[in-house]
This record gives C-alpha cells, sequence and structure tokens, in this order.
C-alpha cells in the first residue's frame, strides 16, 4: 500500500508542476510553484523514512489529470486520496506520520 501512497504524492507534484507552467495569474504562478517545490522535498522525506525500514520500494507511475483540468479541484482530490489512504500505507509509524501531518497541512494552506 505504501508505493501507492507515494505515487499519489509524486502524482500530486507532477500536476502542481504542470498547472504552475498552464496559470495566467502570477498568485497561483507562485502559490503552484511552493506546492510543488515544498511537496517534493516532503515526498522524498516520506519515501527515505518508509525505505529506511522496509527496503527499497517501486513506486509506481499514476497519470495526472489532463492539461486544463482545475488546480483547486484537483489538489482538492489529491488532498482526499492522501488522507484517505495515509492510515493503511503507513500502520505504525510516529516520525512518518509527522512528515505527512505536514503534507496535509501543506494541501490545505495551497487549497
Amino acid at each position: 500500500m505504501f508505493p501507492e501512497f507515494a505515487a499519489l504524492l509524486f502524482a500530486a507534484r507532477d500536476f502542481g508542476h504542470r498547472a504552475h507552467l498552464r496559470t495566467d495569474t502570477m498568485s497561483k504562478h507562485l502559490t503552484l510553484q511552493a506546492f510543488y517545490s515544498e511537496l517534493t522535498d516532503l515526498a522524498d522525506r516520506v519515501v527515505e523514512g518508509y525505505q529506511g525500514s522496509n527496503g527499497v520500494i517501486e513506486i509506481p507511475y499514476l497519470e495526472t489529470p489532463v492539461p486544463g483540468a482545475d488546480p483547486t479541484e484537483e489538489i482538492a482530490h489529491y488532498y482526499e486520496l492522501v488522507t484517505g489512504t495515509r492510515q493503511q500505507a503507513i500502520p505504525s509509524s510516529r516520525a512518518l506520520d509527522a512528515i505527512v501531518d505536514e503534507v496535509e497541512e501543506l494541501f490545505l494552506s495551497t487549497l
């Protein structure tokens, strides 16, 4: 379950980066830039932390939404997926939970 969880984080990051390049306002451009930049670091931390106790994993590739998708709707959708799967993906690690708390906060502050 964790590899799929990591794939969600990477897909959200990729979507944020692509949406950042398509925005027509500076405020959205900067908000999405902060989102994908910070999510890159957080996803890296949570995957490395997981691998530290479970070994190296393969992360599947998930397609991101079609170009032109509404960034707010898509980020909210990814947020729901992340919050809905985190307990199954990370059943017993307070350290990893703390990082995923930061991930959730990033989603909320972006929205």
